[in-house]
């Protein structure tokens, strides 16, 4: 991985990650401020929401978009290392959609102003880690973390998405009330699909191949830590849980 010199600019951008980042998980912290999409949207009851279809959609569809004109331009003028990384922005975000529109059930709505922060953060982030990549001296690039940031980006997609489907098949025949899920990691662990996520995030600073990425990708997986940890105390408040329930960690069996 290519570590730059500690330049301003560098110094600049990996700021703005820590501080964004830290911002981020402090606002999840507090009820009143948390990011309102799934089972949180209720908590802002003076918000302007939107179905949570809508929301979701307006959360990955730009960032598609955005994702495939990089993989256009990177194709044409881009090293292997940009291809790859593009190429796979492109799937995960189109997987995203796929499951807004053909996995997700729903019952309720989405904050829009949150939907649309959470939009322009991750289309802003796609750029970000691809601007970054292209920064990386072709001489430079190790073919061994691209195939294990490649298998971990399929590791951890397919996590996301098999807990997604578990997820979803609780909601059968029009019933939208929240449940316990079972199943899969959902039996060590309360977000299995987060784990996925974060799995996918280090994948992809492996495939940019630059420290700065790195930065922006523990924040993402911080502001997700503290997700999960909310999700945990929320299931604690609306369930009767067994104790073995009670034992199970938030994201990493046995550790968090």
């Amino acid at each position: 991985m290519y570590i730059p010199p500690l330049t301003l600019d560098i110094i600049a951008w990996c700021s703005a990650a820590l501080v964004g980042g830290a911002v981020m998980v402090a606002r999840e912290i507090n009820p009143n401020t948390r990011m309102g999409y799934s089972k949180f949207a209720g908590l802002k009851h003076d918000s302007t929401k939107i179905p949570s279809l809508l929301g979701m959609l307006l959360i990955y569809t730009p960032s598609l978009v955005g994702s495939c004109v990089l993989l256009a331009h990177s194709v044409r003028h881009g090293l292997p290392h940009v291809r790859l990384l593009t190429g796979f922005t492109v799937i995960h975000f189109l997987k995203r959609v796929y499951e807004v529109l053909f996995v997700h059930r729903y019952s309720g709505q989405s904050v829009l102003l949150d939907a649309a922060f959470i939009s322009s953060s991750y289309l802003s982030f796609a750029m970000t880690q691809w601007y970054f990549a292209t920064r990386v001296p072709y001489s430079l690039v190790n073919s061994r973390q691209l195939c294990l940031g490649a298998a971990l980006f399929v590791l951890g997609e397919g996590i996301n998405f098999y807990h997604h489907k578990i997820l979803a098949s609780l909601r059968k025949n029009g019933n939208t009330a929240y449940k316990i899920p079972q199943g899969g990691l959902f039996r060590y662990v309360w977000c299995p699909h987060y784990l996925g996520e974060i799995i996918s995030f280090m994948a992809m600073t492996l495939l940019s191949q630059h420290g700065v990425v790195l930065v922006y990708e523990l924040m993402a997986a911080a502001y997700l830590g503290v997700r999960a940890r909310q999700t945990q105390k929320w299931y604690f408040q609306q369930f009767n849980l067994t104790p073995a329930q009670k034992t199970k960690a938030c994201l990493i069996p046995g550790i968090y």
